[in-house]
C-alpha cells in the first residue's frame, strides 16, 4: 500500500476542516480499548546517530476517525521507543500521513494498513514501516565523521562528502551542477543541485563571457547532513555543539547575523566565524528555537 505523501494541499485542507469546526482533536487515552502504533522494525542504523540526533528524530502519525471527525496526532521517537500506547474508542482510524522528520534525515516512512481498526474484533493495532531503507543505510554511513574530518580545521577548506574527504574547491567534482548560458563578465551566479541540497556561487570576474565551470568559485552552502566540514560540523547537528564559546567545537562566532533573538524562536539566526589570514567565512544558520543546524555556508576569499 502506497499512503499519500506529505504535501501541502493535505496540509491546507487539514486548517480548513480545523478552522471551520469539522475536525476536533482528539485524545489517545479518551476510550477504553487498548492499542498500539509503531514502528514495526527499528533500523539498527538509528543506534549509529550520537546522543542528540536521536533526541530530535521523531516520525509522526496523522489519523481520523470519520465517523466522529476527530484527529489523532501519534508521535514515535527514542523516547517511548518508536512505540505508541493509546486506549480508543471502537471505530476506523483512517491513516492521512506519517512524516519523519527533521526532514534532512531524508526518511521516507508509511503505514502497512490504511487504517487502525479498533474493537473487540479488531487488530488494534498500526504498524509502520520505513520504505527506503536501503538508501538510509548508506546515508547513515555518510554522516559518521572521519578522524581525518574530525581533526580537521574549520577553514581547512576540507569537507566530508559522502563518506570521502575532498577539497570544497573540488565540489563541481563531486555534485552535478547546470547552467543553460555563459556567465556575463563580472557576474555572480548561483547554481543549486535539488537532489543533494548543495548550492554553490560562482564569479566572472574577467571582460568576456566564461562557462560557469571557468568562473571563480565563491561559496559552498549545503542544507543536508551528506556533508560534514572541517571538525565534525554538519546540517542537523546540534547548534551548541558548534556554536558555543566554551562547549562548542567553533567557539563563539566573530557576529551574529539575523535576528538579535538567538534562539527566541522568533526568526533564524547566523552564526559568523571568519578566518583573519585567508579571508574565508563561515556561516551557519540555525532554525527559530536555536537547536540545531540548518544550513552551512562557506565562503572563499575572492582574491587568492
Amino acid at each position: 500500500m502506497r499512503r499519500k505523501r506529505w504535501v501541502c494541499t493535505g496540509f491546507l485542507l487539514f486548517f480548513m476542516f480545523f478552522l471551520t469546526g469539522c475536525i476536533r482533536s482528539g485524545k489517545l487515552d479518551e476510550g477504553k480499548i487498548p492499542c498500539v502504533i509503531e514502528l514495526k522494525e527499528v533500523p539498527k542504523e538509528f543506534e549509529t546517530l550520537n546522543g542528540d540526533l536521536k533526541k530530535v528524530l521523531r516520525i509522526e502519525v496523522y489519523m481520523i476517525n470519520e465517523q466522529t471527525q476527530r484527529s489523532y496526532s501519534v508521535v514515535l521517537n527514542e523516547e517511548n521507543g518508536f512505540s505508541q500506547d493509546a486506549s480508543l474508542n471502537p471505530g476506523f482510524y483512517q491513516v492521512r500521513y506519517c512524516y519523519a522528520s527533521p526532514s534532512y534525515f531524508g526518511i521516507n516512512v508509511d503505514s502497512i494498513q490504511e487504517s487502525l481498526v479498533v474493537g473487540a474484533e479488531g487488530n488494534n493495532y498500526l504498524g509502520l514501516t520505513i520504505t527506503n531503507l536501503t538508501e538510509l543505510s548508506k546515508y547513515f554511513d555518510w554522516i559518521k565523521p572521519s578522524k581525518e574530518i574530525l581533526a580537521a580545521d574549520q577553514f581547512s577548506r576540507l569537507a566530508q562528502w559522502k563518506g570521502e574527504l575532498i577539497s570544497l574547491k573540488d565540489i563541481a567534482n563531486y555534485v552535478e551542477f547546470t547552467c543553460d548560458r555563459q556567465v556575463k563578465p563580472y557576474e555572480q551566479i548561483t547554481l543549486h543541485n535539488p537532489d543533494e541540497q548543495v548550492w554553490i556561487a560562482v564569479l566572472n570576474g574577467t571582460e568576456q563571457e566564461l562557462p560557469w565551470q571557468e568562473c571563480a568559485l565563491m561559496s559552498v552552502t549545503v542544507k543536508g547532513s551528506q556533508m560534514i566540514f572541517g571538525k565534525g560540523a554538519a546540517v542537523g547537528q546540534p547548534l551548541s555543539g558548534i556554536v558555543h564559546k566554551e562547549d562548542g567545537v567553533y567557539g563563539l562566532p566573530d557576529a551574529f547575523e539575523g535576528t538579535v533573538f538567538f534562539g527566541a524562536d522568533l526568526d533564524r539566526t547566523e552564526a559568523v566565524y571568519r578566518n583573519e589570514s585567508s579571508g574565508d567565512k563561515i556561516t551557519i544558520v540555525s532554525d527559530p528555537k536555536g537547536e540545531y543546524i540548518i544550513s552551512m555556508t562557506y565562503e572563499f576569499a575572492i582574491f587568492e
